[in-house]
Parts: structure tokens; C-alpha cells; sequence
């Protein structure tokens, strides 16, 4: 289960690489991956 009640930064927010598409982009757009390298991590074997 999600956590309930979970406050979100606007720092947070802002991270989120979001495309708004052309129609009704202020609820239809596309997520896309990070682009910020500190969420980057190597898998390591085990």
C-alpha cells in the first residue's frame, strides 16, 4: 500500500520531467525519466 497523507515538496514536484501534451496539457501530459544523475544508481550482482 501507498502511503497516505504524504506531503510533497514543491522541490519535489519540480523534478518530475512532465511533457504537457498539446491537448488539455493541465491533465493530459507524459512522465518521462529523470534526468537528474543523482537517482542514477549501478546494479551490482549477488
Amino acid at each position: 500500500p501507498y502511503p497516505v497523507g504524504r506531503k510533497i515538496s514543491n522541490e519535489e514536484i519540480a523534478r518530475v520531467n512532465l511533457k504537457p501534451e498539446r491537448f488539455h496539457g493541465e491533465w493530459n501530459y507524459t512522465i518521462y525519466p529523470s534526468l537528474n544523475k543523482a537517482y542514477l544508481f549501478t546494479a551490482t550482482k549477488q
